[in-house]
């Protein structure tokens, strides 16, 4: 096959439509979509994991029936993780999908998910649902997808996408 042709040949295609194909993202935007998919993903995994240490936390007899039990004060911090986790990665999945499409509105809801994750983390270190692998992954990756939001290729991508979305 000649080059060109591979070339053509190996773009996405729009589901439904085999005469038109996906243009080709800016590699940094490309980057920062799909890391928050796999963060969208990881926090997937947190919750399952919350769930399992709920059911297993629920499951101890209580000492006490009073507000100062640390089983009851875990459980409680635990169903505020199990709440809050759902609501994280669907902001990142809604986010990733947006960015993909090149909308301007992406930027600020990076920064919001972002600012979510680390909430999250926070929870489950209170929580006491570490998943030291986990959460540092969660921390590492949020830091680089920030780190590729300041880029000016990401910016001038939001921009041009938003100012030709206008017109």
């Amino acid at each position: 096959m000649v080059p060109a042709m591979v070339a053509q040949s190996s773009k996405r295609e729009i589901a439904g439509d085999s005469s038109r194909t996906r243009p080709e993202l800016p590699r940094r935007v490309d980057q920062m979509r799909i890391l928050t998919w796999f963060q969208c993903h990881l926090t997937l995994v947190t919750l399952v994991v919350s769930v399992i240490v709920g059911a297993i936390v629920s499951g101890r007899e209580l000492s006490s029936t009073g507000a100062d039990d640390p089983v009851e004060r875990q459980l409680g911090h635990i169903e505020v993780l199990i709440l809050a986790l759902p609501a994280t990665a669907i902001l990142l999945a809604i986010t990733a999908a947006l960015v993909r499409r090149g909308f301007a509105v992406a930027f600020p809801l990076v920064i919001l998910c972002e600012l979510a994750v680390l909430v999250d983390v926070g929870l489950a270190l209170r929580a006491g649902v570490v998943l030291s692998i986990v959460t540092l992954l969660l921390v590492i990756l949020g830091a680089w997808i920030v780190s590729n939001l300041v880029r000016r290729e990401v910016w001038a991508f939001l921009l041009r996408s938003s100012r030709t979305s206008a017109n």
